[in-house]
């Protein structure tokens, strides 16, 4: 989980991704004006272009998909699987499959963000009570 918002996750290109430092760039979000046209605008809030720092698991799951990718021709977005972005009612299909086969509530995608938030304050209090 890295609490970008779905529009972000989107928008997410390859060169937003930086291996070598272990993060990726959010500076955009996707905005799409029907289900064929998109476009790149700036981010909600100034304070959402943002580095994200990325786990060595990410980091390999990423790489693996790069490859993957590189063996495709015109894979710009990181979140495709056709050359196109993802768009937003295919990965919530994705996930209320998943939810189904796991056997568990369904959470909204927005949901994911929220569960961010609260690890990281939750982190954040452990780590400083461990400091004190």
């Amino acid at each position: 989980m890295t609490g970008m918002r779905l529009g972000e996750a989107t928008a997410l290109t390859w060169k937003d991704i930086d291996f070598e430092n272990k993060n990726l760039r959010v500076n955009k979000k996707l905005y799409y004006k029907n289900a064929k046209t998109y476009e790149f605008v700036e981010p909600k809030i100034a304070s959402s272009i943002r580095i994200i720092e990325l786990d060595d698991d990410t980091i390999t799951f990423l790489k693996t998909w790069k490859e993957r990718q590189d063996s495709l021709e015109g894979m710009l977005f990181v979140l495709t699987y056709n050359g196109t972005p993802t768009q937003k009612y295919t990965i919530r299909h994705i996930m209320r499959r998943h939810a189904t086969i796991a056997g568990v509530h369904m959470i909204r995608i927005h949901g994911l963000r929220h569960s961010h938030a609260c690890l990281y304050h939750s982190e954040k209090m452990h780590f400083e009570s461990r400091r004190d």
